[in-house]
């Protein structure tokens, strides 16, 4: 007999929880909306320009892209907990590093080396743990539910870091987001599955026909290519509201607001893709992106 909705999310409640706290305080929620905070002071800091900042911001990009698959290679093979708690703890001392840097030349490195290291507290090992908890009728809404993590501190992190920064400096602000960071490790140890769930999964075999299939690669490309253009508007949004004069702690509650709509559309796509073919609704949204 097939498990009804409400009994399977009173079955996996503790794993979306989690799974929202763990992706909210990882890399996509604290690093991705809140490095634009920091780009103004920095150029008076150590001479960052803008041009430096954002090959900082792609290269990291360009480098997590990479490591990707082998995070996911990893999480198979060693459970979602350790990957990413080991994420969470590299993001921390990311952070630490930043709230030191001296040069331009240093900080490019260490916002590179980020994109790698901290790969494992992207939403791959969070939802890997849901995917496995709920059938696949209502996968899209446990995993919408589990991206509203990243809205909320899209919504909440930046503005109290632009507090931060225009009461005590960039460095503190830093340090404010090594220390959210390091909370991250609590849901990942807490929250996820020590060995990698296997239930439904497809085999080595399945996998290397999946990655073959033409579907796959059309489905990889057009994933990579909304995830740059996504990542490179929300790296120049805040510098570019404070090059108009804008006060720090403003340009991180309007950068807020874009957490507020995460809230809101992650939870209504994932709901739609119960009910909706995927591809459609990444269609529409491309197309209202335009």
């Amino acid at each position: 007999m097939k498990e009804s909705a409400s009994s399977e999310f009173v079955r996996g409640w503790r794993t979306v929880l989690m799974a929202a706290l763990g992706v909210g305080l990882g890399v996509s929620g604290l690093l991705t909306y809140n490095a634009g905070l920091f780009a103004r002071d920095l150029a008076g800091a150590i001479g960052l320009s803008r041009t430096a900042f954002g090959a900082a911001f792609f290269g990291s990009t360009l480098a997590m892209a990479a490591a990707m698959p082998l995070v996911g290679r990893l999480v198979d093979r060693f459970g979602p907990r350790a990957i990413a708690a080991f994420g969470a703890a590299m993001l921390s001392v990311g952070f630490l590093a930043l709230s030191q840097v001296r040069s331009v030349t240093l900080y490019i490195i260490i916002v590179v080396l980020i994109g790698p290291l901290t790969a494992g507290s992207t939403p791959v090992p969070y939802t890997r743990a849901v995917s496995a908890a709920f059938d696949r009728a209502r996968g899209g809404l446990a995993l919408g539910l589990t991206q509203v993590g990243i809205g909320l501190a899209a919504a909440i992190v930046p503005p109290v870091i632009g507090l931060v920064i225009a009461r005590q400096g960039w460095q503190h602000g830093f340090l404010a987001l090594a220390m959210l960071a390091a909370l991250g490790l609590l849901p990942a140890l807490l929250g996820l599955p020590g060995r990698s769930p296997h239930s439904g999964s497809p085999g080595d075999e399945d996998h290397a026909a999946i990655r073959a299939s033409s579907l796959f690669r059309l489905q990889y490309a057009a994933f990579c290519t909304m995830a740059f253009a996504f990542a490179g508007m929300l790296s120049h949004f805040v510098p570019m509201l404070r090059e108009a004069g804008m006060p720090v702690e403003r340009a991180g509650a309007l950068a807020g607001l874009i957490g507020g709509s995460v809230i809101v559309t992650r939870i209504l796509v994932g709901w739609l893709a119960d009910r909706i073919e995927p591809a459609w609704l990444g269609c529409a949204s491309c197309l209202v992106c335009a």
